[in-house]
């Protein structure tokens, strides 16, 4: 089952750019969006990043009406991706998850934020840090949650690690 995700792309050179898409959460379908042109001017930048948005609904939460720990990883891991996908210009895969830590609970109906940053670029992996805000939408006050590091590997169909290009 595909299913969509609305996510936007930040630039560090112009913070006011933003451009909002639809994306499938299966990863081999983005080729397809390397078409549009002012997509493709965002892979040539150095720092691709990448924000999210998601509502904590209750199939979401626990008993004590928070969020489920695995659950915002998984959020987590797709931002991730969606930042290495775009400065790989390749399907990358989620190689390992370096220590995440949970600094304040995400209650239910909060918004939540998650934006990912490439910070190092190996031969064919990358290191995105993610971080997660949550969002009270009744008062508008935020506050930082999460922070963890994903290594990411840029792979071919069938699993073969590729390189990654050079920054443009």
């Amino acid at each position: 089952m595909r299913t969509l995700t609305r996510c936007a792309i930040y630039s560090n050179a112009e913070p006011s750019l933003e451009i909002g898409v639809m994306l499938y959460s299966v990863l081999g379908s983005m080729r397809s969006m390397r078409s549009t042109a002012r997509i493709r001017t965002l892979y040539r930048r150095s720092h691709v990043e990448a924000r999210t948005l998601e509502l904590v609904f209750p199939n979401d939460t626990n008993s004590l009406g928070t969020i489920f720990g695995g659950t915002l990883v998984a959020w987590m891991d797709k931002a991730a991706a969606f930042a290495a996908v775009r400065r790989a210009r390749n399907t990358c895969v989620t190689a390992a998850i370096e220590g995440i830590s949970f600094q304040s609970p995400i209650r239910l109906g909060e918004l939540v934020e998650i934006y990912a940053r490439v910070e190092s670029v190996g031969r064919t992996s990358l290191r995105v840090r993610v971080e997660v805000r949550r969002e009270n939408p009744m008062d508008g006050s935020r506050e930082l949650c999460t922070v963890g590091y994903f290594a990411m590997v840029s792979v071919d169909e069938r699993g073969v690690p590729q390189p990654v290009p050079p920054a443009e």
